[in-house]
């Protein structure tokens, strides 16, 4: 028996070797070609800089502005033109003996005037601001 383990332990000590120096050779190769990746997307955002220019930026900024202007339309237009916007309002009815009795809700249309305040415009107006101005931070100098 222990002349069958004297040949065995070598022999898996040798395997196991073997597959921690090939797991190594991997690594070493995964990090050569993650270098490699990293500098070609260096390069192309150096290109990619090139061609940004002065026209480039006023048609971000143009964007922009007609962005702002269409949101700000959408919301005062319902004034410019006198148009009654409607919100629904659900409203409980009264219950007795603990709900036992009557409850329920029913829907009502309320008819209101005025600037409406959308949450969605106002999201994604925050959210396109905030990137055309993060990607004008970003840059490298």
């Amino acid at each position: 028996m222990i002349a069958v383990l004297q040949h065995i332990i070598p022999i898996a000590l040798g395997f196991i070797a073997k597959l921690m120096a090939l797991k190594a050779e991997d690594n070493k190769q995964r990090q050569e070609m993650m270098i490699k990746a990293l500098s070609a997307q260096n390069q192309s955002l150096d290109m990619a800089r090139k061609y940004d220019t002065p026209v480039a930026n006023a048609n971000r900024r143009l964007l922009l502005w007609f962005l702002m202007l269409a949101i700000m339309l959408s919301m005062l237009g319902y004034v410019a033109f006198d148009a009654p916007i409607y919100v629904e309002q659900v409203v409980k009815d009264p219950s007795f003996l603990f709900g036992l009795i009557g409850g329920g809700e029913h829907i009502e249309w309320k008819e209101i005037r005025g600037i409406p305040s959308f949450d969605e415009l106002f999201t994604w107006m925050t959210v396109i601001v905030e990137m055309y101005f993060g990607a004008s931070l970003a840059r490298r100098g």
